[in-house]
């Protein structure tokens, strides 16, 4: 009976002797730096120290998903060097509690056990597997749904939902070994002919998506010229888990040249097609700069002593990228953070703007009129002052583009967007309309002329038109307003100051209203309005006093087929 027992357990036995040796896993080779993009990218470095086996390599049982090119594995152990590195699919061995009944079958093979089933008397025997004898040591084998156990009489298989209960004779193994198929990194190192030492500090490089940074101001205004430009940053981790690192966080815009495309040592299946064929992106040489970049230490901001007072960060130029270092930054995978950066005293002054965009001649039908155009009909019959802020940055960091929070005191006045302002520059933020500024505009057209102009055989009508804006302060004190007009044509005439000139429409869209749809594509333009018109602008600075009115006129012409 013994011999029977160790010829059915023979093979159970042989496969649970031959399970592979466990891999180092990706969690003790820690992350050591990482470089982190606005876009959604990083450049990772992980560093450590891990154990060899016999021949002298290190095994990691996790790959990182790298843009294709940035993979960069390296070796700092001063008697091992990189010979190679492996990516491949092997069976590695893992444990995890048996938690259930199918667990501890597959966890206790060769155990003497009583079942308890239903409509059957008891089952008394050796256990063998759950379901086919090669899965013994497979977590495959767990799903199944046949139990096989070893009597006197034979090998019965019982269906795992007729089982009450099994009685162990001796003490269950808790714990189910498993071997799957899983990813496996081996870097080969080579000792100079001397024996491998037990561990060698190896680690990798690589730029991947997933790890992400995304600023925003909080603008302080102190009512007489002065402001607190706050800066924080919000750090979206999908990738790994970070415990103690040095991050740089990147003003900017990279050059990734291969986004979208998965390096073959990832060992997807298919290459991810490029996703932006119209704006595709260099790879960054600054991220590439170095493995091991060495720059000074800066401020420790936001780390894992929980601080949340913002600090001035000395940040750093490489390039064409500004870097601000963040120490001892601890994020787990699938965590965010928000911490604070960089803070600045800055000054700021009120500005005063009045646009008025052109609308389209009368000559041009606007028939069929949808909810839309008439919207944007109404809106711009009515314009209106816009309050801005303009802050000089007088700091030694440029500003990046990312949303602003906007107060007085402890009033909310509005949100903007900061957009990027090099030290040394100026950027205007909409604050709110200001509607004790009221603005009045009136136009009419004093004459035509036919056969003004003649171009391809053909003869075209000139269009002469005036306008008139009439500004009046109603605020207690009085305002600097930049008013700016654009006009379908050339500017004749612009007395009070104004300054004239002509848009680029083939490279500038200054011109189009902000918000709305852009009603130039809505009507299908003769092939000469380009040739024979343009778009003019006329701009002036006033000073309005309170409680008077100011007019400034413009006189403008256009060509027109008849």
């Amino acid at each position: 009976m013994r011999a029977a027992l160790f010829i059915l357990l023979a093979p159970f036995v042989a496969a649970a002797a031959q399970s592979p040796r466990p891999a180092a896993p990706l969690s003790r080779l820690p992350v050591k730096e990482v470089t982190i993009f606005k876009d959604g990218h990083a450049f990772i470095v992980h560093e450590g120290r891990l154990p060899t086996d016999p021949a002298g390599n290190v095994s990691i049982d996790q790959l990182p998903t790298p843009v294709l090119g940035t993979f960069w594995p390296f070796a700092t152990d001063r008697a091992a060097t990189l010979v190679a590195t492996v990516a491949g699919r092997q069976q590695v061995r893992g444990e995890r509690p048996a938690v259930s009944l199918a667990d501890l079958v597959a966890a206790n093979v060769g155990a003497e056990v009583t079942i308890a089933a239903d409509s059957t008397g008891p089952i008394r025997g050796t256990l063998l597997s759950m379901g086919r004898p090669g899965a013994v040591d497979s977590i495959d084998a767990v799903g199944s749904e046949i139990v096989l156990v070893a009597t006197s009489s034979g090998v019965r298989a019982v269906r795992v939902g007729r089982v009450g209960d099994i009685l162990f004779k001796n003490p269950p193994r808790q714990v189910l070994s498993y071997t799957e198929q899983k990813n496996r990194l081996t870097l080969k190192l080579g000792w100079g002919g001397a024996v491998p030492s037990a561990a060698a500090t190896v680690g990798m490089g690589y730029v991947q998506q997933g790890l992400q940074w995304v600023p925003s101001y909080r603008i302080a205004l102190n009512g007489k010229g002065g402001a607190t430009v706050s800066l924080q940053a919000t750090i979206v981790n999908d990738v790994v888990d970070l415990e103690a690192v040095t991050a740089r966080l990147v003003i900017g815009v990279p050059s990734f040249r291969f986004r979208g495309m998965i390096d073959p040592m990832a060992l997807q299946d298919a290459l991810a097609s490029l996703t932006e064929s119209d704006n595709v992106r260099r790879l960054s040489n600054f991220a590439l700069g170095g493995l091991r970049t060495q720059v000074s230490d800066y401020a420790s901001v936001g780390g894992a002593d929980g601080a949340t007072e913002p600090r001035d960060l000395e940040g750093a130029r490489h390039e064409d990228l500004f870097v601000f270092t963040v120490s001892d930054l601890t994020l787990k995978k699938g965590e965010r953070t928000t911490i604070p950066v960089a803070q600045y005293q800055v000054k700021y002054s009120d500005l005063f703007a009045l646009t008025i965009y052109h609308m389209p001649p009368q000559e041009i039908p606007l028939s069929n009129q949808s909810p839309e155009q008439l919207e944007l009909v109404r809106k711009m019959n009515r314009p209106t002052v816009m309050h801005k802020i303009r802050i000089q940055n007088g700091t030694a960091n440029p500003f990046t583009t990312a949303p602003a929070l906007i107060l007085r005191g402890d009033q909310l006045l509005a949100q903007g967007m900061m957009t990027y302002t090099p030290n040394g520059g100026t950027v205007d933020l909409d604050v709110t309309q200001a509607v004790d500024i009221q603005v009045e505009k009136s136009e009419n057209e004093l004459r035509r002329t036919p056969g003004a102009t003649r171009w391809q055989g053909t003869d075209y009508s000139r269009v002469d038109l005036n306008g008139e804006l009439t500004l009046t302060n109603h605020r207690d004190t009085p305002v600097e307003v930049e008013v700016t007009r654009y006009l379908l044509g050339a500017v004749d005439l612009a007395p009070g100051g104004g300054k004239a000139s002509r848009v680029n429409v083939l490279e500038d869209d200054e011109y189009l209203p902000p918000r709305f749809a852009q009603w130039w594509n809505w009507y299908s333009w003769p092939h000469w309005w380009t040739r024979l018109n343009g778009i003019g602008k006329v701009q002036w600075t006033v000073q309005l006093v309170p409680a008077v009115a100011r007019k400034l006129s413009y006189r403008w012409h256009y060509y027109w087929e008849p």
